[in-house]
């Protein structure tokens, strides 16, 4: 078994894809094949790019294309919805008065002095 180079393959998309298609694609492009690696969109979002062996890379961008663009009409409808956000509070610890002859020395750590 002889080692092709590994290149850059671009691919072109035919709308911009949001945030959220582009971690569905992301996330599912692995089961294309496995010498696509290094997937990554540039900033608008209309192009995605990768590494795959040279001897592949036309079959894998035409497949990867068409993976994509599956991907894009399947969820072209689909918003994310934040349906409800609690509220972090302040977690306060109650401190109590340290008696005499007891020292903190760090969390959860006392020196005690003095008779009984």
């Amino acid at each position: 078994m002889t080692s092709s180079s590994v290149i850059q393959v671009t691919c072109s998309l035919v709308s911009p894809t949001n945030e959220m298609i582009r971690e569905e694609i992301l996330k599912q492009a692995a089961h294309v094949s496995r010498s696509v690696r290094k997937l990554q969109f540039d900033q608008d979002g209309m192009t995605l790019s990768f590494e795959a062996p040279a001897d592949e890379a036309t079959d894998l961008r035409s497949r990867v294309e068409e993976f994509a663009r599956s991907i894009q009409r399947a969820l072209r409808r689909l918003e994310r919805r934040v349906v409800y956000r609690s509220q972090v509070k302040k977690q306060e610890h109650y401190q109590s008065p340290t008696p005499p002859g007891v020292v903190a020395l760090g969390p959860g750590q006392v020196a005690v002095s003095g008779s009984r």
